[in-house]
């Protein structure tokens, strides 16, 4: 989730576009990195009974519609999503081209109420992130 507030994201989302190569119907799966962290403490704590698990771990599912109005909400402004041409994604980076069309293609499947049962930990939904996060505003125009 806090990729939304990074360089990569926040400059498109400040001038009102979610602008990202993934189909509309795509969902993706984000965590909070607050929430990584208290993931990563009940590992250490129950590191006995964790030992050799991988467990995905996921705070919740949006489109990117959704997240564009989420966000939006939070921001005080209306978004739109904006679907980037993979093409155009790929000759900025092949490797983040190849991940969205993974995740359009798979994508990752974290069950997460199942993660948040069995840890105690309840994750952060993508509102609840974005209500909280630190929203610099856009850039004043020349």
């Amino acid at each position: 989730m806090d990729n939304w507030i990074s360089p990569w994201f926040l400059p498109s989302l400040q001038q009102g576009q979610l602008a990202i190569g993934l189909k509309p119907e795509t969902p993706l799966q984000m965590i909070a990195v607050g929430d990584i962290g208290k993931y990563g403490l009940w590992a250490f704590e129950h590191h006995a009974e964790l030992n050799g698990r991988a467990i995905d771990i996921a705070g919740d599912r949006r489109t990117m519609p959704e997240t564009a109005e989420i966000l939006g909400r939070a921001m005080g402004r209306r978004l739109e999503f904006v679907r980037l041409p993979i093409e155009q994604v790929r000759s900025m980076s092949a490797d983040y081209a190849t991940m969205l069309e993974w995740f359009d293609r798979v994508g990752y499947d974290a069950d997460i109420a199942a993660a948040s049962r069995e840890s105690g930990i309840l994750p952060t939904t993508l509102p609840e992130w974005a209500v909280s996060a630190h929203w610099a505003p856009a850039p004043a125009a020349l």
